[in-house]
């Protein structure tokens, strides 16, 4: 089983993805017209909530 990048971000996107729903937002479809730039800032932003 291979451990890389993709994964560790799929888990992520997961976990957020899911707080979302519990939050009643949904999201996906938006998250896909998000810019590359903007994706990786949300990203960051969501690993450092994660890891506090």
């Amino acid at each position: 089983l291979k451990e890389g990048r993709g994964s560790e971000r799929a888990r992520v996107r997961q976990c957020v993805r899911e707080r979302e729903r519990e939050r009643g937002i949904d999201r996906e479809c938006g998250r896909q017209k998000e810019g590359a730039r903007n994706k990786r800032k949300r990203e960051e932003r969501e690993r450092e909530i994660i890891i506090r």
